[in-house]
């Protein structure tokens, strides 16, 4: 018998994960900067698998540089692309941008080998709940695209 120690929304959001991992080309997953492992679900990593990651220490304004930069390094070991960044500054838009670019023209170029057309990159983000993602996504898009509070749970579903 297997016993899941998830609760059942838990659960219910893994089998969501990985159903919708095989349709993602790009994670990038947001960590608390003051608190990285307290913050990041260890389950991710193997969820992701060999797919490209990005690693956004959101909040590193008010972290520790020197610390920062130990995490980072840290992170980039374990083969991620780590980018601070705070999720309601508008000047960590472009390097967001810029890493997608970088991770999904390394997957372009794999495809074209293979004869496959590239299409548009297809980006998962996730963290923990208050970590961020909607600020993030709203940042990243610059429109309003998800509902986004100071406390956890507001937003709740798979979101396109």
């Amino acid at each position: 018998m297997d016993i899941n120690w998830y609760p059942g929304h838990m659960a219910r959001t893994r089998r969501v994960i990985l159903d919708t991992m095989k349709n993602v080309d790009i994670v990038i997953e947001l960590v608390g900067a003051r608190i990285p492992t307290a913050s990041k679900n260890p389950d991710i990593a193997q969820m992701i698998g060999n797919k490209a990651k990005i690693l956004i220490l959101n909040k590193s304004d008010l972290a520790d540089p020197e610390q920062n930069k130990k995490w980072a390094e840290y992170y980039r070991n374990l083969g991620y692309t780590v980018l601070l960044g705070n999720s309601r500054s508008r000047d960590d838009r472009k390097p967001v941008l810029n890493a997608i670019r970088e991770a999904y023209r390394e997957k372009a170029e794999r495809d074209a080998k293979r004869g496959i057309v590239a299409r548009t990159a297809r980006v998962m983000i996730l963290g923990i709940p208050n970590v961020g993602k909607s600020t993030f996504i709203n940042n990243l898009c610059g429109a309003r695209r998800a509902e986004a509070q100071d406390r956890p749970g507001v937003t709740q579903k798979k979101q396109w």
